[in-house]
Formats: C-alpha cells, structure tokens, sequence
C-alpha cells in the first residue's frame, strides 16, 4: 500500500497498541538482562504471541501463505511465523537497548566488504540496495558506520513501527532517532514521488557519496521477478536511478549467521548493461539481484521480511 492511501492516513491502527503492549513488555528485558538472555526471552514472548488469537488472525493468515507459496524453505508455515515474531522482537531488544546504553554493539563479520571499499573512490558514488532481512534497519546501519562509512540513508516517515499517524509521531521516532546515530544523513521522502528527496540522493551520488535504499512495499513502479518457486514484486526505481546517475548499485544482506552473531553480506556490484531495450536491462538487473538473494532466504527464512512482496505465481 502506498503512502497516501488510507491504512495510511489513520490516526491510530490497531497494531499500534500491538507494539505499545510489545515495547513494555521487552523493556525490562532490554535494560536488566544480559544479552546472552534476549534470544530465549524473545523466542519466549513470541510463542505466546503468536499462538494467541491475534497471533493466529495476523500471522498465519498474512504471513505463513506467503511460507507456503514459498515452499523451498522446508519448515511448517505456523512454526516458521513464530520464529519470525521472534526474530523481530529481538530487533527490538536491540533498539530499546541503545535508548538505555549508546555504546552497546553488536558482534559483526562481514563478507565482501572489499565491493564497498571499491565503492568509495568509484565516479558515480554507489546505491546499497538493502534487502528486507529483520536486522537489516538496525544492525546494517551500525556496523557500516562501524567500518567508518559515511552513509546517507533514503528513509521515509512510515518506517520503524506503522505507517498511522500516531505511529508516524510517537512510535518511528523511537527507531529513526536511534538510527540516526550511524548515519551522515537521512533523507526523508515523502509523498508518492518524494522528487526533493530524490533530487537530494541524485546530487549525493554525484559528489560520490554512498546511500542505502531498503526494499520494501511502499515503491510505486515495481516488477514481478521468479522467486522460489513463485515470484516477487521489486521496485525498479533503485535499478533506474543506478542507470541514469552511473552509480554502482551493490545488494547488501544482514543475517543473524548465529545466535548473537550478525553477518554482513556485501554482493559484488550488479552488472548494469550497456545496450538493449531499458525495460530488458532493467529485468536483467533484478535477476541477478535475486539470484544473490534466494539462498539466504531459504538459510534464514525468519529473518526475510520480504513475504508481501512474494505473489503466487500464476
């Protein structure tokens, strides 16, 4: 759904008392236990929510068809809905740890981190297409910080808990102000175009710069790619704007490889070709970012928050 529309409009949804129940309930866990104790607390929290009656409607409805449609991952859809629940709630943990304690961190590895060094001294700067794993919104920002990039990052107001207007004001915040920290700059882009935002990331590109871009839903032009078995809908804009500006357009993964340890996944470039017709380059982009893609989902299918963009395919 795009911004606009009227789940988006709303001054309060009902998932927004989800998240207020959810972030009193992870708070004390967040600011009195070890870390070592967030996996089993999350995994804990996320069983009763998502064996509860609002767990079943939400995430076995919504979520497990998409598992199902998506049957290369090899697990049960209602198990897997509840690994995910966790997955997210230890995202949070992670969050409203950093509220309490600004020099937490946490452990890292990378793997292709030489694509972005590369990246740095390229003409054209370089987008880092980030693609909608649980800890990419958190984690990515800080490690990439951590590596010493500077980073702009193209956001929109939507982004952290919901997408209602008492989400946008109270909620976000608590994510987007954190983040903050390990970016040079955020780029807000609003409306169904977002052109000053745009305009901004283009002028950003062109002085070298690198900007990250999270895959999600909210893209108004997108395309339906093979995916598992099935297909998925990505958006074409980060492909066009790598074309028109020469940037280097770069996927980047974060998984949870082990339990405390986050890897990094850094793809080589994608190859951007030079002749045919654009709407075949474009398609032969997206393929190749799937192709980076589709093992990491099924290794880490809880973790991939990118089911809403998978269709049956038909």
């Amino acid at each position: 759904m795009l911004p606009g529309e009227k789940a988006r409009t709303k001054l309060f949804d009902s998932g927004d008392l989800i998240q207020v129940v959810l972030l009193i309930l992870l708070l004390p866990v967040a600011w009195l236990l070890p870390e070592r104790r967030w996996q089993a607390s999350a995994s804990a929290i996320g069983r009763l929510f998502a064996r509860g009656p609002l767990g079943n409607r939400v995430l076995r409805h919504r979520v497990a068809r998409r598992f199902a449609v998506a049957g290369q991952v090899g697990a049960r859809p209602d198990k897997l809905a509840e690994r995910q629940v966790s997955a997210v709630l230890l995202a949070r943990l992670q969050l409203l740890r950093l509220w309490r304690d600004p020099s937490w961190r946490p452990d890292v590895e990378f793997e292709g981190l030489e694509h972005l060094q590369a990246a740095r001294s390229a003409p054209g700067g370089a987008i880092l297409w980030l693609a909608p794993f649980t800890h990419a919104d958190l984690v990515g920002k800080i490690a990439l910080a951590g590596e010493g990039f500077d980073i702009l990052h193209l956001g929109r107001p939507e982004h952290g808990f919901s997408g209602s207007r008492f989400g946008m004001a109270v909620l976000n915040p608590l994510q987007i102000r954190i983040e903050r920290r390990f970016l040079a700059a955020r780029i807000e882009m609003t409306g169904a175009l977002g052109v000053k935002a745009l305009r901004s990331v283009k002028k950003a590109l062109r002085r070298g710069l690198l900007v990250t871009i999270s895959l999600t839903r909210t893209a108004k032009q997108v395309r339906p790619v093979a995916f598992l078995g099935a297909r998925i809908e990505l958006p074409v804009g980060p492909v066009n704007l790598a074309f028109n500006e020469g940037a280097a357009l770069i996927p980047v993964h974060i998984v949870e490889s082990a339990p405390g340890l986050f890897r990094v996944v850094i793809r080589p470039p994608l190859e951007l070709p030079a002749d045919g017709d654009r709407e075949a380059r474009v398609d032969a982009v997206l393929g190749q970012f799937v192709a980076g893609l589709e093992d990491l989902v099924v290794r880490y299918p809880e973790q991939w928050r990118g089911w809403n963009l998978v269709v049956e395919d038909r």
